[in-house]
């Protein structure tokens, strides 16, 4: 039987292994997120605006039973078709944008949410009524 290496030793071999997880983990975490992202430009969930651009909540979905779209998927780049998200969610799509921005550099996240938080202004919101000042 073999012993143990010392304690120490058995650390460091954890912490590189767990580093190794934690890289993979946020390789596949930026994935997904970017994904997400390039699902909502493909959608036309981003509204131009006199001040900015608005995320908005599209009316049509996924059809469970014939696994098709719902009506309205043809027509999802209409201005008059979908909703905006509320302030406090766009505020977190923002958010969520600049978190893109510092993982990977790419600066359409960080023109996506420029565009948001120009809205916000224009609307006389101020950085700690938005949320995102304590």
């Amino acid at each position: 039987m073999g012993t143990l290496a010392p304690a120490p030793t058995r650390w460091i071999n954890l912490s590189y292994s767990c580093l190794r997880d934690m890289r993979e983990l946020r390789r596949l975490t930026i994935r997904l997120a970017r994904s997400v992202f390039e699902k909502w430009e493909q959608r036309g969930a981003w509204r131009p605006t006199a001040d900015g651009t608005i995320s908005v909540i599209l009316p049509f979905g996924i059809d469970t039973t014939s696994g098709g779209w719902t009506d309205g998927n043809d027509q999802r780049g209409a201005a008059d078709k979908g909703f905006s998200h509320p302030d406090n969610k766009a505020n977190m799509v923002a958010m969520w944008l600049l978190a893109m921005f510092d993982a990977t550099g790419d600066l359409v996240y960080s023109k996506r949410a420029g565009e948001w938080f120009r809205v916000m202004q224009s609307r006389g919101c101020t950085s700690s009524a938005m949320g995102l000042i304590g």
